[in-house]
């Protein structure tokens, strides 16, 4: 990662530092909701060894109790961390539209002279909501998706060793492949956004400009411009979701199979 990812990182998370108290709890309550969802297993594993096979049915209402606590703190957990995270980011994010207002008024007129006011007006919505999905999505489910992996492998190695160094061994090419995806999706992304935001000065223009290119007959032109454009931009989006999804699949593979493997331990 380069120095100015991590300064601009610093920054976006610059936001969310009046509300570090909520996202520790939230941090909590995301942690003690992956470990319940894996407790399932054990509780499975519990049912099939002991009261099916050895057949000790009176653990039997404990074991349901077990289940549906399980189930039931894990779904109420999810719900609260889910609403407490939107809150505290579109709490930041609505402080970071209001500092880009106050700093666009603050700019030279020559900045508004070099720059299209759909590249601008692009920059506070397209951008921000970009960034919106990250923080919205992206981040919640690295934490979760991460507190899930951490707990499947603990309880792995508490059930066969040997077994979870084979699926750790398995599991380290994932990252390469993600590694790979990433650096084209950035290059993407970028190719996007750029994308978007031609579309949107385009129309911009277009809408203020629509007495002249009417005079003109000018419509077919403009048309063809913006078709272009929009397709262009179009493209772009499809092969960013595209390396978005698999880099997500490849990193998330690995979670994925120690996940499994204790279902079926």
């Amino acid at each position: 990662m380069k120095k100015s990812d991590i300064s601009l990182l610093a920054r976006i998370f610059g936001y969310f530092r009046p509300y570090r108290v909520r996202v520790i709890a939230l941090v909590c309550m995301t942690l003690v909701a992956s470990a319940l969802s894996l407790a399932t297993p054990l509780v499975m594993k519990f049912v099939i060894d002991e009261i099916i096979i050895k057949k000790q049915l009176g653990y039997f209402i404990h074991a349901v109790i077990l289940l549906m606590a399980a189930y039931l703190g894990s779904a109420l957990l999810s719900v609260f961390a889910a609403y407490l995270y939107n809150f505290v980011t579109q709490t930041a994010l609505l402080r970071l539209r209001q500092d880009m207002y106050t700093t666009l008024e603050r700019l030279p007129l020559s900045y508004f002279d070099r720059n299209a006011t759909g590249d601008i007006m692009s920059r506070f919505l397209n951008d921000v909501n970009a960034l919106q999905n990250v923080t919205t999505n992206i981040i919640l489910a690295a934490i979760t998706d991460t507190s899930v992996l951490i707990a499947a492998i603990v309880i792995m190695l508490y059930l066969d060793v040997r077994l979870t160094l084979l699926i750790v061994l398995t599991a380290t090419t994932m990252p390469i492949v993600f590694y790979v995806f990433n650096r084209r999706l950035r290059d993407t992304s970028k190719q996007g956004q750029k994308a978007i935001a031609d579309v949107s000065s385009c129309l911009q223009e277009s809408i203020a400009g629509i007495r002249v290119i009417k005079s003109f007959v000018r419509e077919l032109y403009h048309y063809q411009v913006f078709s272009r454009k929009l397709r262009e931009s179009c493209v772009l989006s499809c092969l960013a979701r595209f390396l978005r999804r698999a880099s997500a699949s490849s990193l998330l593979q690995g979670q994925r199979s120690f996940s499994y493997m204790a279902d079926i331990r």
